[in-house]
């Protein structure tokens, strides 16, 4: 299916993607992406040239295509690290609660935002394979 890209004005990309309905009515797409862009220069693509989904927020039209900010796609990475963390941790409180001593644990998940390195994925491909072998 076509769908159109286009940045808006805070730099975000957008997807427009038209219903079902209006493929079978043919609906003229070109008039519906102009419409749906406000006016901002567009480039419609197939839906399997788009980037991967699970850095959806870090994605940027770059000419007629979308690229990938590794920027924001390690930031995007490091907080969803951040949750498998949290729940690693909460599981660890309970452990705590019955007399375990796993301090040296939680310190070690704690200090995985300042010590894991996602810097050295050149790819979005490759960082989304990188995890601390502790929250796996």
């Amino acid at each position: 299916m076509r769908v159109a890209i286009f940045e808006d004005d805070k730099g975000r990309c957008n997807i427009v993607s038209p219903s079902a309905s209006s493929v079978r009515e043919g609906i003229d797409l070109d008039l519906l992406f102009s419409e749906a862009s406000k006016g901002k220069e567009y480039t419609v693509v197939e839906t399997h040239e788009l980037p991967d989904k699970y850095f959806r927020d870090a994605w940027k039209k770059h000419n007629k295509i979308i690229k990938i900010d590794m920027h924001k796609a390690r930031q995007i990475h490091m907080d969803n690290i951040r949750i498998k963390r949290n729940i690693k941790l909460a599981e660890l409180d309970v452990e705590t609660l019955k007399g375990n001593d796993v301090e040296e644990q939680k310190q070690i998940l704690r200090d995985i935002p300042a010590n894991f390195d996602l810097t050295i994925a050149k790819t979005p491909t490759d960082l989304k394979k990188l995890m601390p072998e502790n929250i796996i």
